[in-house]
C-alpha cells in the first residue's frame, strides 16, 4: 500500500503557471521568439536552461552561454518577485488529510530550491517530509532520476509511493521509475496526459482516491 505521495509543485500544489508563462515570454521576447501556453506546459518538469536551449534551437536561434545564463537569471528573478507564495486551498487541505491518513508527503520539482522555498510558505514546508528541487538530481524529468532519488531519500520503494503530476514529462518520469501516477487536470487536458493510472480534476479528490486504494488492498 502507498506510504507516501510525491507531488509535483508547479500547477499541482501552487498556482504558479501564470507567472512562469509570463517569465518565459519576458526572456524569449529579446530573441524574437513567442510560444503558446500549451507549449510551455508541455515543457514543464525540465530544468529551465535546457528548455530555453530547446526552444531557441526549434526557432533557429543561437546564443552564447553567457547570454543564456543571463536570460535564466532574469526569468528566476521575475518569478521570485511576482510569485505569490502559498499552497492552493485544495492542495493544503489534501496534504493535511493525507498526513491524517498516516501518509508521508513530499514535493519533487524541476524548480530550484530558491524558487521552492519562495513558493511554499515556511509553516507549509513543515508538512512535507522532504522537498526535492533541481539541485538534487542530475537528470531532469522525463528521466526517472528525480522520483527514484526521492524514493531513495525516503527509504521507500517505488511501489510504496504515489505521484501526482500535471504534465506529460512528469508522468513519463514517474512511470519510468515504476510509480503509480495520478494526473491532475489543472493545466492540460486528459489527451495530453496519457499514461497516468488515475485522473482527477481537483486535489480535493486525492485523499478519497488514496483511501479507496488502501481499502481495496485490505
Amino acid at each position: 500500500m502507498f506510504k507516501a505521495v510525491l507531488f509535483d509543485v508547479d500547477g499541482v500544489l501552487i498556482n504558479s503557471p501564470p507567472v512562469h508563462i509570463a517569465s518565459w515570454h519576458l526572456i524569449l521576447e529579446p530573441f524574437g521568439v513567442r510560444i503558446n501556453e500549451r507549449e510551455i506546459h508541455l515543457f514543464e518538469g525540465r530544468k529551465a536552461l535546457p528548455v530555453l536551449q530547446s526552444i531557441l534551437a526549434q526557432n533557429g536561434v543561437t546564443a552564447d552561454q553567457e547570454v543564456l545564463d543571463e536570460a535564466i537569471r532574469q526569468k528566476r528573478a521575475y518569478f521570485q518577485s511576482h510569485m505569490k507564495p502559498g499552497l492552493t486551498e485544495s492542495a493544503l487541505l489534501a496534504v493535511r488529510q493525507l498526513r491524517e491518513l498516516g501518509v508521508l508527503v513530499s514535493a519533487v520539482s524541476g524548480s530550484t530550491k530558491a524558487n521552492l522555498h519562495k513558493m511554499i510558505l515556511p509553516d507549509q514546508q513543515l508538512l512535507f517530509t522532504a522537498i526535492f528541487g533541481a539541485e538534487d538530481y542530475e537528470h531532469s524529468k522525463p528521466h526517472p532520476e528525480p522520483y527514484l532519488k526521492a524514493c531513495e531519500r525516503l527509504n521507500l520503494t517505488p511501489s510504496e509511493c504515489l505521484v501526482v503530476e500535471n504534465a506529460p514529462l512528469g508522468i513519463e518520469s514517474a512511470k519510468s521509475a515504476g510509480i503509480v501516477v495520478v494526473a491532475l487536470l489543472s493545466t492540460l487536458p486528459r489527451e495530453d496526459l496519457g499514461g497516468a493510472d488515475y485522473y482527477i480534476s481537483s486535489l480535493s479528490e486525492l485523499p478519497l482516491l488514496v483511501k479507496g486504494v488502501f481499502e481495496s488492498k485490505k
